[in-house]
């Protein structure tokens, strides 16, 4: 059997609101969405491009709990961890979304000012 890897790293911004819940283990859960962004300059126009993407965390037991002291919407953050797909269904439509499970997080100092360099 081949090996393969699933890991992810992102920086970057939290979104609106963090989600804390407890688990039926006790244990509790942190969910929130980082924005990362991206751009590019238009070869033809040298017009400039910027495209936001989000991604959907969820940090487990006693990292969750130190993350919810520390974390705040706005927090820019460094995320590592594995992707995770979940599928369902509702009103016989089939509904898809993917997951970070943070493994290890950092929260970063104040986002550098952007000088225009990508």
């Amino acid at each position: 059997m081949s090996q393969s890897i699933n890991k992810h790293m992102i920086i970057g911004n939290i979104g609106d609101s963090l989600r804390a819940a407890d688990l039926p283990s006790g244990s509790k859960v942190l969910n929130f969405s980082v924005a990362t962004n991206r751009s590019w300059k238009d070869k033809d126009t040298s017009e400039v491009t910027q495209q936001t993407d989000w991604h959907n965390v969820s940090i487990f037991g006693k990292s969750a709990e130190n993350a919810e002291k520390i974390l705040k919407p706005g927090s820019y953050v460094y995320i590592e961890g594995e992707s995770v797909s979940s599928t369902w269904e509702k009103d016989d439509q089939k509904h898809y979304s993917q997951n970070i499970n943070c493994q290890e997080w950092k929260a970063l100092s104040p986002r550098p000012q952007e000088d225009g360099n990508s």
